[in-house]
């Protein structure tokens, strides 16, 4: 006769079950943490909540912008003051330089048919100014022009770009020759580097003394 299969006890089906509905209840647990905890605060991270992003990201476009503008406008500071420095190294250069005073005096002299014969130059130890400008003393000697042509290169000088000052004119009667006297004027490296920077100079301020 044949033998009938024993069925499994109830509590044995349960205990095999057990791990099964302890991980499913954990699960369940997790899910109702988040969604009481985490849930409640994704409002607050949507347009206008206090964890919306998009003022921090519109700041930070804000200052990328404004940094670009501050680096074009520092381009342009240092554009326009190479620039001005060029002009001001025109008007009174920062060193001695007797080449470019003959270049220019023989090109005025040229330009009016005369020649230039000799230049001489030579700083004058005691002509300087407060702002350290130093003055220099040029002896030229122009031949082969008449009396409107020296007036014409006297007028150049007069106009040129480098402060010139135009101290005496000698000539002989019945000659073509013509002397020269003229200051030019150069900065002084050794007075300059004296001289008290914006920072330590504070809220004095100087008075430049006019070139005689």
């Amino acid at each position: 006769m044949p033998s009938t299969p024993r069925k499994a006890p109830a509590t044995e089906t349960f205990a095999k079950m057990l791990p099964v509905f302890t991980a499913l209840l954990a699960v369940g647990y997790a899910v109702s943490a988040y969604a009481f905890l985490f849930i409640p605060k994704l409002g607050r991270t949507v347009s206008g909540g206090d964890l919306d992003l998009k003022p921090y990201h519109d700041r930070i476009s804000e200052t990328a912008a404004y940094q670009a503008q501050l680096k074009e406008m520092k381009g342009a500071y240092d554009t326009v003051n190479a620039e001005r420095r060029a002009r001001v190294q025109g008007i009174v250069p920062d060193a001695l330089d007797g080449e470019s005073l003959y270049v220019l005096l023989d090109s005025v002299v040229q330009a009016h048919g005369g020649v230039l014969a000799s230049i001489e130059t030579a700083p004058d130890a005691k002509k300087i100014t407060v702002s350290g400008r130093r003055a220099i003393r040029v002896t030229a000697s122009v031949r082969n022009t008449d009396y409107q042509g020296i007036k014409l290169i006297l007028t150049d000088l007069e106009r040129a770009t480098r402060v010139l000052d135009v101290q005496s004119v000698v000539f002989a009667s019945g000659t073509k020759q013509y002397g020269i006297v003229f200051r030019a004027y150069s900065f002084d490296q050794d007075r300059l580097r004296s001289q008290p920077t914006a920072d330590t100079a504070g809220s004095s301020s100087g008075t430049d003394q006019s070139v005689q």
